[in-house]
């Protein structure tokens, strides 16, 4: 900068020549420019028309966020509904606070998690600012009855002692946690987690989406083991939601009943032909319908089958002639088909109490009545009882697995046979 001075310097002063001394002694500018006093108006009119703008784009993205932020703590954005899945973990010890004849007592019964399958819902509460989900029935997704059925006369038992505690899923300690306040990991309370009694939880999770979860999870089988746990979003957007089985209607499947074909399930994932309404057991030929005095009946999304009386011989060794007045029913449970000896069932005394039963059944609760489980089966996800090994519950005791002493039921005693079968089509 300082050379250049010096040469504007010596240029004025003509030490560089004429044509640089003119040069540097002319004038740049000849015209004055006058104050647009118009224009200033229109800058600041400018400026303010984007100022209002931009005050303006604040406001509604404020507002907009204040009503997300709303919702968000309704609840609004956070799944309704979920179906939760366990595979087949079983715990040999698991210690439940039941009634009985109205009496409080601790028990101590397996926990076989698949028996907690099915449809949870969001409900009010909350808990460390995520929704909380609650467990509903096995029938139609529906909440449990609070109030207990009507006893038969002469039965030693109170109606309340058949309420269903329901289980529930919520957010604690940085994990999702599956829960039941009535089921104590421990004999020894001092070692419970009050705050976080938790049977099975997810990894660590900061997030507030229950659908974002990862598979795998914890749970307590007398030591802490892992597993995979699915958690399916209930509702539907498109028809493919439901598995092409169904119509979605408002965020509900309705799944189809044509051709000879009914789809149950929450997302019409269960196949019910006709043929098969009505099963045979290959080895005694007794009967098995749909067709109850109950009516038809769904359990874990599957179709409840009772005995027809009269039907059957004692081919088995183990066959069990139901009394006239009783019935017998193959109920799923979550993974595994039971067969339950059901009291009064063929009576009026009876029925209504077995109504209440079946819109309340719980498979876990229900093991407080024991040796009414006359058989189980092998873990299965089949729509029926067809193709799938069940085994004789012969005797209970310390010395058995948490299912008792298993004698198999299959024909000749072979595995991978099955016991039952469907009814054949009119053209086979």
């Amino acid at each position: 900068q300082e050379l250049d001075d010096i040469a504007f310097g010596l240029s004025k002063m003509r030490v560089l020549g004429q044509r640089m001394q003119t040069a540097t002694m002319s004038s740049v500018f000849e015209v004055q420019f006058e104050k647009q006093r118009q224009v200033q108006g229109m800058k600041w009119k400018m400026k303010f028309a984007l100022k209002a703008i931009y005050f303006l784009n604040l406001v509604g993205f404020l507002v907009g966020m204040i009503i997300v932020s709303s919702r968000q703590m309704k609840g609004v954005y956070y799944v309704e509904s979920v179906t939760l899945q366990f595979q087949d973990m079983v715990w040999d010890e698991s210690y439940p606070v039941m009634r009985k004849q109205g009496r409080i007592f601790d028990a101590k019964i397996p926990l076989v998690y698949a028996y907690f399958n099915g449809v949870y819902d969001k409900i009010g509460d909350k808990s460390e600012g995520r929704p909380m989900y609650v467990e509903r029935n096995k029938v139609d997704g529906s909440m449990y009855n609070s109030e207990g059925p009507e006893i038969p006369e002469g039965w030693p038992v109170l109606s309340e002692d058949f309420v269903i505690p329901p289980s529930g899923i919520k957010y604690c300690d940085g994990h999702w946690i599956f829960y039941n306040e009535n089921i104590r990991k421990s004999k020894n309370s001092r070692h419970e987690d009050a705050d976080c009694p938790w049977l099975a939880r997810s990894e660590e999770y900061d997030g507030f989406d229950l659908l974002e979860v990862g598979r795998n999870w914890e749970l307590w089988t007398g030591a802490i083991g892992e597993t995979t746990v699915s958690v399916v979003d209930n509702e539907c957007d498109e028809n493919s939601d439901c598995n092409l089985n169904g119509e979605c209607v408002e965020g509900k499947c309705e799944c189809d009943e044509v051709d000879g074909v009914t789809y149950l399930g929450t997302h019409c994932e269960v196949k019910m032909t006709d043929n098969c309404k009505t099963i045979h057991n290959e080895v005694d030929g007794a009967a098995w319908t749909v067709e109850s005095p109950s009516g038809f009946l769904v359990e874990y999304s599957r179709p409840m089958y009772v005995y027809v009386d009269g039907t059957g011989t004692d081919a088995d060794q183990n066959y069990i002639q139901a009394n006239p007045s009783d019935g017998f029913a193959l109920i799923y449970s979550g993974l595994r088909w039971q067969a339950l000896q059901l009291p009064l069932f063929n009576l009026e005394e009876g029925r209504k109490f077995w109504q209440w039963q079946g819109n309340n059944f719980h498979a876990y609760w229900w093991q407080a009545y024991a040796e009414s489980i006359a058989a189980i089966s092998d873990p299965t996800k089949n729509d029926s009882p067809v193709g799938t090994d069940f085994y004789w519950v012969t005797d209970r005791g310390e010395q058995f697995g948490p299912f008792g002493s298993l004698e198999p039921m299959q024909l000749n005693k072979q595995a991978g046979r099955g016991v039952f079968k469907c009814e054949l089509a009119d053209d086979d």
